[in-house]
């Protein structure tokens, strides 16, 4: 996986293997990654702005 996000990246808040990936890559805890969706959806470019990664 680069370090790019792209426009259509998603996670998939279904999946605890995606999302413990997602939170290593941006540095963050599950539970960060889990409010970051409930607020600003699954695209991973929002996730991450909202997280400040």
């Amino acid at each position: 996986m680069s370090d790019a996000i792209g426009k259509t990246d998603t996670i998939d808040k279904n999946d605890p293997e995606d999302i413990k990936r997602w939170a290593d890559r941006l540095g963050v805890s599950v539970e960060d990654i889990e409010r970051a969706i409930a607020s600003v959806g699954p695209l991973a470019r929002y996730v991450k702005d909202y997280l400040g990664a």
